[in-house]
């Protein structure tokens, strides 16, 4: 299921029933000698014209006929676990309505809604004994995938991988909940359910700035404003496909296919190189290495059988090999506890 926490959503302007306008600031531009509007918009900002923990921003286009709202899943108060996905829209619409700055026809709005921008969010569950402290410094030193870079802001229970525009980020939620005084102030007694709700998970996140992101994340082949709806009811895996890049090994993919990409036939390659050698080389990827024993196997024309007993001897080794520690300590924690994150994301 597609869970969202911050977003910024569109509708057209005849969707809103009422609005109160002592909570907006009016603003006007006018450009030219003829005076012509560039700008008519009622602007209300969460803290300044209203009380809301969780709504950001209210913006009336009176120009362009559309209503812009800005924000988090945090408008669910005490089910902000729950995050804001196609269970839960009806309720964040029935929050706004709640906040006194407007009144929406809910259903007028959630049909033609569109996306600005929008972060994608997980909640993992902590790997075994793995607290999110460790684990994030196991993968704040991982092998990642070619041109990502990571960092790590004041905080070393959070990880930023960033590659160009794209930015993910991996972090200890309950912290960051207990930094949120309004957030806290609003909920009252509910507020540490709500930090018990997030005891012992990650939180992973994919920020989503713009049209063409949203549409490639969620495998749109529309044009124009990603629809709300298109991405609530979305079956892609947004997540899953943005961990698997980060932490892909190109080099290392590269280096481990050379070995097979040769005249000679397995078990050539075997005698000379050894399969202890071939499990180093992979990086102790399991799906690499079956990768490239069936690529050889089908190009030698081998049966099914021989890939399989093939297969099941190397697997044998890597498990040999991990269980005297070759691999190291820490590889072998970055390994599991990423593997443990890409299972989660496959079903989330």
């Amino acid at each position: 299921m597609i869970r969202l926490d911050t977003i910024k959503l569109t509708s057209p302007i005849d969707s809103v029933i009422n609005a109160d306008s002592d909570k907006y600031s009016h603003l006007i531009t006018e450009k030219g000698k003829g005076n012509d509007l560039v700008t008519d918009k009622s602007v209300a900002k969460g803290g300044d014209h209203f009380q809301k923990v969780g709504l950001n921003t209210i913006e009336l286009d009176h120009l362009n006929e559309r209503v812009n709202i800005q924000l988090s899943a945090k408008i669910l108060g005490k089910h902000y676990h729950d995050l804001i996905n196609i269970n839960t829209i009806d309720k964040v619409v029935t929050e706004i309505n709640n906040s006194g700055v407007l009144t929406l026809d809910k259903n007028k709005f959630i049909d033609n809604a569109g996306t600005h921008l929008l972060d994608i969010t997980a909640n993992i569950p902590q790997y075994k004994d793995y607290d999110l402290s460790k684990s994030n410094k196991i993968l704040r030193l991982a092998s990642i995938g070619s041109g990502y870079a990571t960092r790590t802001p004041r905080s070393s229970s959070t990880v930023i991988f960033t590659k160009g525009a794209n930015y993910s980020t991996i972090y200890d939620k309950p912290k960051e909940l207990h930094r949120d005084k309004p957030f806290k102030a609003e909920l009252g007694n509910d507020f540490m359910n709500v930090v018990r709700d997030h005891y012992n998970e990650y939180r992973f996140e994919k920020k989503q700035k713009n049209y063409k992101q949203i549409r490639k994340a969620f495998d749109l082949t529309t044009t124009g404003t990603p629809m709300l709806m298109d991405i609530l009811n979305s079956n892609s895996q947004p997540l899953y496909k943005a961990f698997d890049d980060i932490t892909f090994q190109t080099k290392q993919m590269d280096l481990f296919l050379n070995l097979f990409n040769n005249d000679m036939t397995y078990n050539e390659i075997i005698e000379i190189k050894g399969i202890e050698q071939i499990v180093i080389a992979s990086g102790f990827d399991e799906t690499m290495i079956q990768t490239a024993i069936k690529m050889k196997t089908d190009d030698e024309g081998q049966s099914r059988a021989t890939y399989y007993r093939r297969r099941d001897k190397a697997l044998s080794v890597l498990q040999d090999m991990r269980v005297r520690e070759l691999e190291g300590a820490r590889s072998a924690k970055e390994h599991e506890i990423i593997s443990h994150i890409k299972q989660y994301l496959k079903v989330a």
